[in-house]
């Protein structure tokens, strides 16, 4: 319990980096180039993503001839592209209702998520980078709400504590840019717009976070059926849910799907919106090119851990580890950008921890006396 705990907690501040380097390359183009493409810079991401679908289909096929509860007539995990892999062609109308039913899941998770970062990254034009951070932490309680509404998850005591501690380190950090760095990392020409856009980010990614942890806890889960096409028995759920094999079909199937409907709606809205923006890099290229690179890479790596993530935790702890990159993007704007640093930022960021460990403290057993009362209750 505590080995999973720390490893929930070091993987959330990996995220956490991860994401600071999305915002400070995008940042970098609008300042230092005024460049801005919020679509061309997540098209490498989506089509890298994509890539996840040849080792899905490699482990679907092993998996599918191994000694595991679940055969290949009728296990779920079956793709309804892998007719790529046996030569078959492909048609929507060939594939089962389940099958239809989770392309019209991931083309819809594909499609919020693909908005989420074109609004985010969009916002940069118009606001600072400690702005668009502060504001996309407003993604955490629109998570809460929705994974009580989705997936019935409700808090408890010590997870609505941990949160609140963490929104008020989060209330230190907006005063800090408030009082002490006004106005940003930029003269920002419409800041209004840009928050209103960063709002509008943290509600998409909250549908896609909790939508994600749906997918990866409770669909994949129990879309799979037995034999005889009856309800999954209690041992082939406990068999998934150990079996790293099985967890890995589940990621990759996740990955490789968003990042296939996720690539597609990003070239159709690329050719709509963004056509002299390639035009422009084209031009430009050299560093322009080394920074959407990079922002692509790692917008890759946190697509490829965030489902870790959801297996280990939830997109509630997520969202909350996330917290720490409003203090991470600060420190960087100083150096980078030289924006102003106070004294308030180590306070937030000890708050913000703070909150983190005690959202992910691990519930104390109940003792034998406990027990004994609640068995003679």
């Amino acid at each position: 319990m505590i080995a999973r705990w720390g490893y929930a907690i070091g993987l959330g501040q990996l995220l956490s980096l991860l994401i600071t380097t999305t915002g400070v390359t995008s940042q970098m183009l609008v300042e230092w180039y005024s460049f801005n493409a919020p679509t061309l810079q997540s098209t490498l991401n989506y089509l890298l993503l994509s890539l996840y679908l040849f080792p899905f289909l490699y482990l679907s096929k092993s998996s599918s001839s191994s000694s595991s509860p679940f055969n290949s007539s009728s296990s779920s995990f079956t793709n309804p592209f892998s007719s790529l892999s046996n030569k078959k062609p492909f048609s929507f109308f060939s594939i089962s209702s389940s099958q239809k039913k989770k392309l019209l899941l991931f083309f819809v998770l594909a499609f919020i998520d693909v908005e989420a970062n074109y609004f985010v990254v969009k916002a940069y034009q118009y606001t600072s980078i400690t702005s668009v951070m502060l504001l996309d932490c407003s993604t955490l309680p629109w998570v809460i709400i929705l994974s009580y509404l989705v997936l019935g998850s409700k808090p408890n005591k010590k997870q609505i504590g941990g949160v609140s501690i963490s929104l008020i380190g989060i209330g230190i950090l907006i005063i800090s840019d408030h009082f002490f760095n006004p106005k940003g990392n930029s003269e920002s020409s419409h800041p209004l717009l840009g928050d209103t856009l960063c709002l509008l980010s943290a509600l998409f990614y909250a549908i896609s976070n909790v939508g994600q942890e749906f997918y990866m806890k409770k669909y994949a889960f129990h879309l799979i059926e037995g034999e005889n096409g009856s309800e999954p028995t209690e041992s082939n759920l406990k068999w998934v849910e150990t079996n790293n094999k099985m967890r890995e079909i589940i990621r990759m199937e996740w990955l490789s799907n968003i990042g296939i409907f996720g690539f597609f709606i990003n070239l159709l809205q690329l050719i709509i919106l963004e056509r002299n923006e390639v035009a422009q890099l084209s031009v430009a290229g050299g560093t322009p090119v080394l920074l959407i690179s990079i922002f692509a890479i790692s917008l890759f790596a946190v697509y490829s851990l965030v489902p870790y993530m959801m297996i280990l935790s939830s997109a509630t702890m997520f969202n909350l580890s996330l917290l720490t990159s409003d203090a991470f993007a600060i420190v960087l704007s100083y150096f980078i950008f030289h924006s102003n640093l106070s004294f308030l930022y180590f306070i937030s960021l000890f708050v913000i921890v703070l909150g983190l460990i005690i959202y992910n403290l691990p519930e104390r057993e109940p003792s034998y006396h406990e027990i004994n009362k609640i068995e003679e209750d």
